[in-house]
Protein backbone atom coordinates (compact mmCIF):
# COMPACT_ATOMS: atom_id res chain seq x y z
CA UNK A 1 0.00 0.00 0.00
CA UNK A 2 1.30 3.83 -0.85
CA UNK A 3 2.21 5.97 2.05
CA UNK A 4 -0.79 8.07 1.21
CA UNK A 5 -3.18 5.50 0.80
CA UNK A 6 -2.20 4.10 4.57
CA UNK A 7 -1.95 7.31 5.80
CA UNK A 8 -5.52 7.80 4.92
CA UNK A 9 -6.15 4.52 6.61
CA UNK A 10 -5.24 6.24 9.91
CA UNK A 11 -8.75 8.13 9.79
CA UNK A 12 -10.99 5.19 10.54
CA UNK A 13 -9.10 4.17 13.76
CA UNK A 14 -10.52 6.39 16.25
CA UNK A 15 -14.09 5.43 14.60
CA UNK A 16 -13.26 1.77 14.99
CA UNK A 17 -11.20 1.90 18.09
CA UNK A 18 -12.73 4.63 20.02
CA UNK A 19 -11.46 3.37 23.04
CA UNK A 20 -7.45 3.03 22.16
CA UNK A 21 -5.39 4.13 25.41
CA UNK A 22 -2.26 3.54 23.28
CA UNK A 23 -0.96 4.40 19.42
CA UNK A 24 2.28 3.65 18.35
CA UNK A 25 3.25 4.89 14.84
CA UNK A 26 6.64 4.72 13.48
CA UNK A 27 7.75 4.96 9.92
CA UNK A 28 11.49 4.42 8.46
CA UNK A 29 12.84 3.45 5.14
CA UNK A 30 12.81 3.86 2.05
CA UNK A 31 9.53 5.41 -0.90
CA UNK A 32 10.76 1.90 -2.92
CA UNK A 33 8.29 1.98 -5.87
CA UNK A 34 7.26 5.40 -4.61
CA UNK A 35 5.85 7.77 -7.40
CA UNK A 36 7.01 11.64 -7.17
CA UNK A 37 3.70 12.42 -6.83
CA UNK A 38 2.65 10.19 -4.02
CA UNK A 39 6.16 11.27 -2.08
CA UNK A 40 4.89 14.91 -2.45
CA UNK A 41 1.61 14.55 -1.70
CA UNK A 42 2.43 12.17 1.79
CA UNK A 43 4.57 15.42 2.78
CA UNK A 44 2.14 17.98 1.90
CA UNK A 45 -1.73 18.80 1.70
CA UNK A 46 -4.90 17.92 3.23
CA UNK A 47 -3.61 14.06 2.74
CA UNK A 48 0.00 14.15 4.20
CA UNK A 49 0.63 11.73 7.02
CA UNK A 50 1.01 15.10 9.45
CA UNK A 51 -2.35 16.31 8.25
CA UNK A 52 -3.96 13.07 8.96
CA UNK A 53 -2.30 12.17 12.05
CA UNK A 54 -3.11 15.85 13.32
CA UNK A 55 -6.71 15.45 12.72
CA UNK A 56 -7.44 11.77 14.61
CA UNK A 57 -9.20 12.67 17.77
CA UNK A 58 -9.21 9.88 21.11
CA UNK A 59 -10.85 10.76 23.69
CA UNK A 60 -8.92 8.02 26.23
CA UNK A 61 -5.66 8.58 24.61
CA UNK A 62 -2.99 8.16 27.43
CA UNK A 63 0.23 6.84 25.52
CA UNK A 64 1.85 7.49 21.90
CA UNK A 65 4.84 6.98 20.01
CA UNK A 66 5.33 8.90 16.43
CA UNK A 67 8.77 8.39 14.71
CA UNK A 68 9.03 9.53 10.91
CA UNK A 69 12.45 8.33 9.51
CA UNK A 70 11.58 7.95 6.20
CA UNK A 71 14.79 8.87 3.33
CA UNK A 72 13.37 11.43 0.67
CA UNK A 73 11.05 13.04 3.20
CA UNK A 74 12.89 16.04 3.38
CA UNK A 75 9.78 18.32 5.50
CA UNK A 76 10.20 17.57 9.54
CA UNK A 77 6.26 16.87 10.48
CA UNK A 78 4.77 19.07 12.99
CA UNK A 79 2.75 16.87 14.96
CA UNK A 80 1.73 19.80 17.70
CA UNK A 81 -1.95 20.25 16.84
CA UNK A 82 -2.39 16.26 17.74
CA UNK A 83 -0.54 16.93 21.11
CA UNK A 84 -2.35 19.83 21.88
CA UNK A 85 -5.49 18.34 21.27
CA UNK A 86 -4.93 14.98 23.56
CA UNK A 87 -4.67 16.71 27.59
CA UNK A 88 -5.47 13.42 28.45
CA UNK A 89 -2.04 12.01 27.18
CA UNK A 90 0.86 10.64 30.00
CA UNK A 91 3.52 9.15 28.14
CA UNK A 92 4.86 10.30 24.70
CA UNK A 93 7.63 10.25 22.71
CA UNK A 94 8.48 11.99 19.44
CA UNK A 95 10.42 14.82 18.13
CA UNK A 96 8.61 18.12 18.58
CA UNK A 97 11.39 20.28 15.99
CA UNK A 98 12.01 23.73 16.34
CA UNK A 99 8.85 24.61 18.01
CA UNK A 100 8.16 25.27 21.71
CA UNK A 101 4.91 23.63 22.87
CA UNK A 102 1.97 25.29 24.03
CA UNK A 103 1.88 26.21 27.67
CA UNK A 104 -1.38 24.21 28.48
CA UNK A 105 -0.38 21.55 25.70
CA UNK A 106 0.09 17.81 27.90
CA UNK A 107 -1.16 19.27 31.01
CA UNK A 108 -0.74 15.72 32.44
CA UNK A 109 2.32 14.62 30.75
CA UNK A 110 4.91 11.74 33.03
CA UNK A 111 6.83 10.39 30.92
CA UNK A 112 8.37 12.02 27.75
CA UNK A 113 11.71 11.02 24.68
CA UNK A 114 12.79 12.81 22.89
CA UNK A 115 16.12 14.83 22.23
CA UNK A 116 17.86 17.76 24.23
CA UNK A 117 16.42 20.55 22.60
CA UNK A 118 12.64 18.94 23.34
CA UNK A 119 13.67 19.94 27.01
CA UNK A 120 13.01 23.54 26.34
CA UNK A 121 9.53 22.82 25.75
CA UNK A 122 9.01 20.05 27.81
CA UNK A 123 10.92 20.86 31.30
CA UNK A 124 9.32 24.23 32.50
CA UNK A 125 7.52 23.33 35.58
CA UNK A 126 3.94 23.19 34.57
CA UNK A 127 4.02 19.18 34.00
CA UNK A 128 4.05 16.20 36.71
CA UNK A 129 7.07 15.12 34.24
CA UNK A 130 8.96 12.09 36.19
CA UNK A 131 10.46 10.28 33.40
CA UNK A 132 12.43 11.45 30.78
CA UNK A 133 14.49 9.65 27.98
CA UNK A 134 17.34 11.82 25.76
CA UNK A 135 18.62 10.70 22.71
CA UNK A 136 22.05 11.96 22.59
CA UNK A 137 23.51 12.28 19.00
CA UNK A 138 27.40 12.78 17.80
CA UNK A 139 30.06 14.59 17.70
CA UNK A 140 29.59 15.39 21.03
CA UNK A 141 26.99 13.09 22.75
CA UNK A 142 26.18 15.94 25.17
CA UNK A 143 22.75 18.19 25.91
CA UNK A 144 23.87 20.76 23.61
CA UNK A 145 22.03 22.19 20.87
CA UNK A 146 21.84 25.82 17.78
CA UNK A 147 20.42 28.79 18.94
CA UNK A 148 20.45 31.18 16.22
CA UNK A 149 24.13 29.29 15.04
CA UNK A 150 25.08 29.60 18.70
CA UNK A 151 26.00 26.09 20.69
CA UNK A 152 23.97 26.22 24.20
CA UNK A 153 24.72 23.54 26.63
CA UNK A 154 23.52 24.86 29.51
CA UNK A 155 19.90 25.44 28.96
CA UNK A 156 18.59 21.65 28.85
CA UNK A 157 20.46 21.67 32.76
CA UNK A 158 18.57 24.58 33.78
CA UNK A 159 15.42 23.22 32.66
CA UNK A 160 16.10 19.58 34.30
CA UNK A 161 17.16 21.65 37.77
CA UNK A 162 13.79 23.26 37.51
CA UNK A 163 11.74 19.98 37.19
CA UNK A 164 11.58 19.18 40.40
CA UNK A 165 8.89 16.23 39.78
CA UNK A 166 12.06 13.95 37.21
CA UNK A 167 12.61 10.63 38.94
CA UNK A 168 13.77 8.82 36.47
CA UNK A 169 16.40 9.92 33.46
CA UNK A 170 17.70 7.84 30.66
CA UNK A 171 20.50 8.82 28.09
CA UNK A 172 20.88 6.74 24.61
CA UNK A 173 24.30 7.49 23.19
CA UNK A 174 24.38 5.77 19.82
CA UNK A 175 26.77 7.03 16.44
CA UNK A 176 25.02 6.80 13.29
CA UNK A 177 28.08 5.89 11.35
CA UNK A 178 30.92 5.02 14.16
CA UNK A 179 33.01 3.05 11.20
CA UNK A 180 32.80 6.60 9.09
CA UNK A 181 34.55 8.64 11.89
CA UNK A 182 38.54 8.40 12.31
CA UNK A 183 37.53 10.37 15.92
CA UNK A 184 34.94 8.25 17.17
CA UNK A 185 37.25 6.28 19.63
CA UNK A 186 37.71 9.36 21.22
CA UNK A 187 34.23 10.54 21.44
CA UNK A 188 31.54 9.61 24.34
CA UNK A 189 29.48 10.63 27.02
CA UNK A 190 31.80 13.36 29.04
CA UNK A 191 32.71 12.58 32.60
CA UNK A 192 31.87 16.44 33.42
CA UNK A 193 28.42 15.75 31.54
CA UNK A 194 27.32 12.89 34.02
CA UNK A 195 28.68 14.91 37.71
CA UNK A 196 26.65 18.34 35.57
CA UNK A 197 23.28 16.15 35.76
CA UNK A 198 23.99 14.85 39.15
CA UNK A 199 24.34 18.08 40.59
CA UNK A 200 21.22 19.43 38.68
CA UNK A 201 19.38 16.64 38.86
CA UNK A 202 19.65 15.61 42.58
CA UNK A 203 16.33 14.22 43.39
CA UNK A 204 16.73 11.72 40.62
CA UNK A 205 16.00 7.84 41.75
CA UNK A 206 16.82 5.47 38.46
CA UNK A 207 19.39 6.39 36.08
CA UNK A 208 20.02 4.51 32.67
CA UNK A 209 22.92 5.34 30.56
CA UNK A 210 22.35 3.21 27.01
CA UNK A 211 25.52 3.56 25.10
CA UNK A 212 25.32 1.80 21.41
CA UNK A 213 27.83 0.91 18.85
CA UNK A 214 30.91 0.87 20.79
CA UNK A 215 31.01 4.34 22.47
CA UNK A 216 33.53 4.70 25.09
CA UNK A 217 34.95 6.75 27.79
CA UNK A 218 31.56 6.19 30.44
CA UNK A 219 32.26 7.33 34.01
CA UNK A 220 29.52 6.75 36.78
CA UNK A 221 28.81 9.23 39.50
CA UNK A 222 26.98 8.50 42.68
CA UNK A 223 23.47 10.22 43.10
CA UNK A 224 22.67 11.60 46.45
CA UNK A 225 18.87 10.19 46.32
CA UNK A 226 19.28 7.24 43.76
CA UNK A 227 18.93 4.01 44.34
CA UNK A 228 19.21 2.12 40.54
CA UNK A 229 22.04 3.14 38.21
CA UNK A 230 21.85 1.32 35.26
CA UNK A 231 24.59 1.12 32.17
CA UNK A 232 23.85 -0.77 29.35
CA UNK A 233 26.67 -1.53 27.05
Amino acid sequence: MALTGFSTALRTVPVASPNLHTLKLDFEGWFCGVSRQDMVSSQRGPNSLASIINSLRFRSLRIVSIRVNLIEFNDRSDFHPFLDAHPSLEDVSIDLGNKVLASTALPGLQSFKGRPLDCVSVCDGRRPLESLTLSLREPGFDLSFKIKGVLNDKIVLQRLASTKTLRRLYLRAKNSSPDEDPEFETQGLCPSLIAQISTACSMLTHLELHVEDGIVSIFFLSFPHSHSITPIC
